[in-house]
């Protein structure tokens, strides 16, 4: 499914292939370098997503982690990986037929290998994972694709951690099927086809309340600090606590 691009050039002598890896030495020593953000999947340049890279590292004596290079294998190490509930969100998505928010196989296969690789090193985007597993999942999409940090999205995690746990809500399953449809997105991101409203007419009412967008902490309290006092928020996810 990956390919990597081979070399089609035809040999050149050995003196001009010195005389290039000089310059390209001396190229790459004035060069800034750039943080690594995953050792394991290398960027495209064709598009937003993520794909392996050709050479993958070497991994440590009983490293558990491989990445996945099929759709069925990427469910399979999901699931074998303690992440049940990211694999049954990603087989719900690819195989929906609505195309509002469907994942194809491809995308599929790079999500759960970012899950893999990243998420056991987040404790709080690992612990939301069991409860709210398509949230995470639309998490990381949301730093692959809308420019949310790493960072920012353990932030996310932390704080719904902390407002579910707090909330104790007997649908849980429903306010993260819901909530996966916002978070990590700027509003013109969000598809509310078939809901009768609009982003813009969201954003309008939202920015009353300082809701900018749904890729930040901040935001996202914000949203569900107001969100929580309406009338089908009680009605539909039944909490049984209370947000300070």
């Amino acid at each position: 499914m990956f390919g990597c691009v081979k070399n089609s050039e035809p040999a050149k002598n050995p003196s001009s292939v010195q005389a290039k890896q000089a310059e390209q030495t001396t190229q790459q020593s004035e060069t800034p370098s750039k943080p690594i953000t995953n050792p394991f999947l290398g960027p495209r340049e064709d598009g937003p997503f993520f794909e392996p890279v050709c050479e993958m590292p070497e991994k440590e004596d009983n490293a558990p982690f491989s990445v996945p290079k099929t759709y069925p294998e990427a469910l399979e190490s999901l699931r074998s990986g303690g992440f049940e509930g990211a694999a049954d969100a990603l087989k719900e998505r690819v195989s929906q037929k609505s195309r509002k928010m469907k994942i194809d196989k491809d995308r599929a296969v790079v999500i759960a290998g970012h899950i893999l690789d990243i998420i056991p090193s987040m404790p709080n985007a690992s612990e939301l994972e069991k409860t709210m597993p398509k949230s995470v999942v639309e998490l990381v999409v949301s730093v692959l694709e809308r420019d949310v940090s790493w960072e920012e999205a353990e932030k996310i995690a932390d704080f719904l951690l902390r407002f579910t746990g707090a909330m104790r809500f007997g649908n849980i399953a429903q306010f993260d099927s819901n909530h996966s449809h916002v978070i990590g997105r700027e509003w013109s991101q969000i598809d509310y086809s078939g809901e009768g409203t609009t982003w813009q007419q969201k954003k309008r009412e939202w920015s009353k309340q300082g809701v900018v967008n749904f890729k930040k902490a901040e935001y996202i309290e914000k949203y569900l600090q107001h969100a929580k006092e309406q009338g089908y928020f009680r009605r539909i996810y039944k909490p049984e606590g209370q947000w300070p």
